[in-house]
């Protein structure tokens, strides 16, 4: 997996985060939460307006496989 992070500009919420995942089994469910903690987006490939600070994020595919892992946006 594979991901594309554009940082947040001029103080503005408007990071994105684009999943790009490579596996032999399609992933089914994205789950992103925020900085405070708080689900940010569900089964969302690309997300947008994003602030500042530190995500985390859990991949599960077809056959139960589980990817979590964190990024930051600046």
């Amino acid at each position: 997996m594979e991901l594309k992070i554009t940082d947040s500009t001029n103080g503005l919420d408007n990071g994105i985060v684009e999943f790009d995942v490579e596996s032999s089994s399609e992933a089914i469910s994205y789950f992103l939460f925020g900085p405070d903690d708080q689900l940010v987006s569900k089964n969302q490939k690309v997300v947008e307006n994003l602030k500042k600070g530190k995500y985390i994020y859990f991949v599960i595919d077809k056959q139960g496989c589980k990817k979590k892992s964190e990024f930051t946006v600046n």
